[in-house]
């Protein structure tokens, strides 16, 4: 069989993934054209002879993270899609060993193309009502928890302490590195301290203890990594997300303010209104979720500075020169990314000011 490609999947060859195809639905693979992926996974559309076509992801593996990334998106799209959710792709067929899924093929651009609108935002807002009505239903017990979930106040410091303490020691030198390490000791350290004592201070008026867990019935069901980079708009203006690889039970304040801070979206103080005052329909069911969403959204907020930082860490440094990235080079992105990270601290650090009660109203 001849595949026209210069493609190679990630983790299985091009014979191997049109066999694959072939074996779980009967058809036959004529190219492959690359859509996307990353670090963790590689994507393709797969063009086949009777015209139609599938994506295809392979998924890759990190003895180091051994999270079963096909199991949790195909069974989370799987029972979406049983469930009668349609802003999601079809899932067609998988085959766990190696590990690749077949999905529908959505063509159309990245919801960010055009710009993002306040019906794209309503959009999002109605996936995540959505979910929370079925975080309700019977048969969810093969779900785990979403990716760096947390259930209470002091789960949140700690993970984000942790990934201070990780940069802060474990960052290499370099012309950047003496920055980077200013930025945390003189910006991030003292508004986290900040950031802790306020939002403490509000969960007690709420009568919540930082270790207090979130009771199992007012959590939901994520996508974690939820926004409009991973969605797809259908040529009919329908949005489709796409990137389950992460979905699982999760506080919604955390599922909101992932989706407000988002770097990749950057959304407007008009547009974080609506996403406000939506997701607070939807859940504002929780007598604690305002509360919750004041006190973490500025904690979440210096997180992604933290996550935008990790150009710095000794495993990245490992895996650029693995693929030939000069020291040069490697200085200059990371000069970006401590820009990056600075703006972002900027943003939080004035919504931490001029809103203490938490996101733009």
């Amino acid at each position: 069989m001849s595949i026209s490609s210069n493609n190679q999947p990630s983790g299985a060859s091009q014979p191997e993934v049109a066999d694959a195809v072939l074996r779980l639905t009967g058809r036959v693979v004529v190219r492959f054209e690359t859509l996307g992926g990353g670090r963790n996974s590689r994507v393709y559309r797969a063009v086949l002879n009777d015209g139609g076509s599938v994506a295809v992801k392979c998924y890759g593996f990190n003895p180091d993270d051994p999270r079963d990334r096909l199991g949790t998106e195909f069974g989370s799209l799987r029972f979406l899609w049983r469930h009668g959710v349609r802003q999601i792709p079809e899932p067609l067929a998988a085959d766990p060993p190696a590990r690749i899924g077949v999905y529908e093929y959505i063509p159309g651009p990245s919801a960010l193309a055009s710009g993002i609108s306040a019906d794209m935002l309503r959009s999002a807002i109605a996936l995540l009502d959505g979910l929370r009505t079925l975080a309700g239903t019977h048969g969810l017990e093969w779900t785990g928890l979403a990716s760096e979930a947390c259930f209470s106040f002091a789960a949140v410091v700690e993970g984000i302490r942790r990934r201070l303490d990780r940069l802060r020691e474990g960052h290499r030198g370099g012309p950047s590195a003496s920055d980077m390490a200013a930025f945390l000791r003189a910006k991030v350290g003292p508004l986290l301290d900040d950031v802790v004592k306020r939002g403490a201070s509000q969960l007690a008026a709420a009568r919540i203890a930082p270790d207090d867990v979130l009771p199992v019935h007012r959590r939901t069901l994520s996508p974690s990594d939820f926004g409009f980079h991973n969605a797809i708009a259908r040529m009919a203006g329908e949005l489709v997300f796409v990137d389950f690889e992460y979905f699982g039970w999760d506080d919604p304040a955390k599922t909101v303010s992932d989706f407000l801070l988002h770097p990749a979206m950057a959304l407007p103080d008009d547009l974080r209104r609506i996403v406000t005052k939506e997701a607070g329909a939807v859940f504002g069911s929780d007598p604690t979720y305002r509360v919750r969403l004041g006190a973490y959204y500025p904690l979440f907020g210096i997180k992604w500075c933290l996550i935008l930082l990790n150009e710095f860490l000794p495993e990245s440094l490992v895996r650029r020169r693995h693929a030939g990235v000069a020291d040069g080079d490697l200085d200059d992105l990371r000069r970006t990314q401590l820009s990056k990270a600075e703006h972002m601290l900027c943003r939080v650090s004035h919504d931490y000011e001029s809103l203490p009660d938490g996101p733009i109203q």
